[in-house]
């Protein structure tokens, strides 16, 4: 339970980035810091248990910090993982706790958060192609190298303005919309509903590419699209989505980032390397509407960014949406 609390703190932290990676977290020392914290956790839970009242501080302090060790090195693209970790935890805690004061009903709501947390944790890791010990003893994703260009500067970037997305959404039979977690932090589900009203009158096939780990939690872009009632068949996972790409004339990136690099599939020397990831650039277009340049959770430049087909749209995602809807109108689709 004290590593639940605090790993899901240190969790939130990360994600807010307000809690850097400090350089010692990523040596090899930490694991030997961990390992003595677990040490003396376990000395103090048996010395707790058999009536010592002097070791439950120890107990307590030593598992908080244990909290704090294991998660504090893993990085912002690994934090699916964690949370879905951190919930088995819950419950695994929740269901001991039903055993300590007897009572049934605890035991078997903390045994199926438990044993649904860590089937969802083993998910999370097959979607990532990444092992449970990798994240966890691995350190944080992309600390360490850009990829094999070495940089993390942006060249040949394209942007555009509403209007041009407007008119090339109008020409086009298929479009595939791809959320992230700019979306959910724009709170811009409902206006992307209406877009895809508009453009779904005026004949143009519309679908939502869902990358297992995208958003900060797993399931967050599923949950985000139905509070705006998109249909559930609209819906497609990776494996099925990504071979329909060199087919599709449009793909609108909300908000995402590292589910649509490239690197993952053509860098060898990219932390990202081996991740599954859709494959957008492989459509005609590929309009990305993004706040700014900033990398994404592995801090990984994309290089998706820099394809002659892709064009940024730099902006708020519920006030760039707001306006490709009003230039959608202007153009009289879906009237």
């Amino acid at each position: 339970g004290a590593v639940t609390c605090t790993g899901s703190v240190v969790a939130m932290g990360k994600l807010q980035g307000w809690l850097p990676t400090p350089g010692w977290m990523m040596s090899r020392w930490r694991h030997g810091f961990n390992i003595a914290l677990a040490t003396v956790a376990l000395l103090a839970a048996v010395l707790t248990v058999g009536g010592s009242s002097n070791a439950l501080w120890p107990l307590v302090i030593s598992a908080s910090l244990l909290g704090i060790g294991l998660t504090l090195p893993i990085g912002g693209a690994d934090m699916p993982v964690v949370i879905s970790l951190l919930n088995s935890y819950s419950g695994v805690a929740a269901a001991a706790a039903g055993f300590v004061v007897g009572q049934r009903l605890l035991i078997v709501a903390g045994a199926m958060v438990g044993a649904a947390g860590l089937i969802l944790t083993q998910v999370m890791c097959a979607g990532m192609n990444r092992s449970l010990t990798a994240v966890l003893f691995g350190g944080a994703l992309g600390t360490a190298s850009t990829g094999s260009k070495g940089s993390s500067e942006y060249t040949n970037i394209t942007s555009c303005s509403a209007e041009e997305c407007a008119l090339t959404l109008e020409a086009a039979e298929r479009v595939v919309v791809v959320p992230g977690y700019g979306l959910a932090v724009a709170q811009a589900q409902h206006t992307l509903r209406e877009v895809a009203r508009l453009l779904e009158k005026h004949g143009v096939t519309v679908t939502y590419a869902i990358h297992p780990v995208a958003g900060r939690m797993p399931g967050h872009m599923n949950v985000l699209l139905a509070e705006a009632d998109v249909p559930y068949e609209q819906l497609k996972e990776m494996d099925v989505i990504n071979p329909e790409f060199p087919a599709t004339d449009v793909v609108l990136v909300l908000g995402a980032n590292d589910v649509v690099n490239p690197q993952a599939k053509t860098d060898p020397d990219s932390p990202l390397y081996g991740m599954p990831v859709l494959d957008v650039q492989e459509a005609r277009t590929v309009f990305v509407v993004k706040r700014g340049m900033s990398a994404g959770y592995s801090g990984i430049k994309n290089d998706l960014f820099e394809r002659p087909n892709t064009s940024m749209l730099f902006g708020d995602a519920k006030q760039m949406l707001s306006n490709i809807l009003g230039e959608l109108k202007i153009l009289g689709v879906g009237q």
